[in-house]
């Protein structure tokens, strides 16, 4: 399973008002194929960015009154001019096909990049990246752009422009309207952005050019970027639906699980981690003096204390910007092995039983967890899944080499 990444690519980030950007796609150039692996694919979507409203603005100066249709097919042309420079830089590693109709899926693809351009009227690039994603199975759109951040308003024009780093889109909808024309410029457009909210994809808006905030978002470690999902994630919202989901005993069926696991270890000497005040005090009185309250991005452990760490379904309730690190902590304080287990979209069985509660399921694929386990230091993974089929669960069991 890989990890496909949908990037939208600004036009103007391609080809600005000076010309065609050599600098910008020759980074470009190297990211992409740096971090093409077997883990994972990228789909870039071009943008007419600059090149689109210099034709739209010319076809509106020489016949005054254009309808819709035309102008978008100035700017759709425009985006499968870019896109086929792409094709052009990526030719050797790219599917040889370009993405121009959207009802032409390509099955089982091996290439590690697929380029897409616009398809027809009414569409732009950013509903075209939505749509992408929603067919390919990305949960994650990155949007190169011109800013690292959303504002609520244009910081250039409005000092009291207030930047965004997470937002839903219901928020975002009251920011940028409902309604698309030719030639719009958003950070992400109203009917991409209806498209992204029914679909429940997730999508970060950064600065394109910065390759090293990039580098650092894909790697799940802290970037810059206005990040916006189809709701809001809250302390709120997890005891709501996962920490005080109540047995009839009253007790959270989260705290209870907790409790059995130490209890049923502690002939092993383990020992327990706890980010909740609530928690521990519904601990058991056996079990409470062996649970210590913590957060796991910064565990109170020292190196090596343990000759094993568990985590058991706690990295998907984990930030992607907060992850590497993460995974970082728990291999720290390992001494032999570690073992995740987790629900992601390829646990079928599991996401469909649970249906829109999305406080238990990963929205990134075994193929990111691949990457991130495969890039920890001093360690490596003995096995990928292991006992109950992936349908059901996905489990890791890492090593430690030092």
């Amino acid at each position: 399973m890989k990890e496909t990444i949908v990037m939208s690519v600004g036009g103007s980030l391609i080809v600005p008002e000076s010309g065609v950007n050599v600098s910008f796609l020759t980074k470009l150039n190297f990211f992409i194929r740096k971090n093409s692996t077997r883990n994972r694919r990228f789909i870039l979507v071009a943008g007419g960015g600059t090149t689109a409203r210099n034709y739209i603005s010319g076809g509106r100066g020489v016949v005054h009154k254009i309808n819709n249709d035309d102008l978008d097919w100035l700017g759709i042309h425009s985006t499968r001019l870019n896109a086929h420079l792409l094709r052009t830089i990526f030719r050797d590693i790219a599917h040889p096909r370009i993405i121009e109709n959207y009802e032409r899926k390509i099955f089982n693809p091996n290439e590690s990049v697929i380029i897409a351009g616009g398809w027809k009227p009414g569409w732009s690039t950013d509903y075209c990246a939505a749509f992408l994603a929603k067919d390919y199975d990305a949960h994650l759109i990155v949007n190169l752009s011109n800013i690292y951040y959303v504002f609520t308003k244009d910081p250039k024009k409005f000092p009291d422009a207030v930047r965004i780093e997470k937002t839903t889109w219901d928020y975002y909808e009251t920011l940028i309207g409902t309604k698309w024309t030719p030639g719009l410029s958003t950070p992400f457009d109203p009917i991409a952005s209806q498209l992204a909210k029914k679909a429940g994809l997730s999508v970060i808006v950064t600065k394109g050019d910065d390759f090293a905030n990039l580098q650092h978002l894909i790697d799940g470690d802290p970037f810059k970027g206005s990040v916006i999902t189809p709701f809001e994630v809250t302390p709120a919202f997890y005891d709501r639906n996962y920490y005080f989901g109540k047995h009839k005993s009253g007790t959270s069926r989260l705290h209870e699980s907790k409790n059995a696991m130490v209890q049923a270890s502690r002939f092993l000497a383990a020992w327990g981690l706890e980010i909740s005040d609530d928690a521990l005090l519904l601990a058991k009185k056996d079990v409470k003096s062996f649970i210590v309250r913590g957060d796991i991005t910064n565990l109170p452990f020292d190196n090596k204390e343990f000759d094993m760490v568990v985590t058991f379904n706690v990295l998907e309730h984990i930030e992607r910007s907060k992850l590497h690190h993460t995974a970082e902590e728990v291999n720290r304080i390992a001494r032999k092995h570690v073992l995740h287990k987790l629900y992601t979209p390829d646990n079928v069985l599991f996401a469909a039983l649970n249906g829109r509660d999305v406080s238990r399921l990963s929205v990134y694929n075994k193929g990111f967890w691949n990457e991130l386990f495969s890039s920890l230091p001093n360690s490596r993974i003995l096995e990928r899944n292991f006992h109950l089929p992936r349908v059901i669960e996905t489990v890791y069991l890492l090593e430690k080499t030092k």
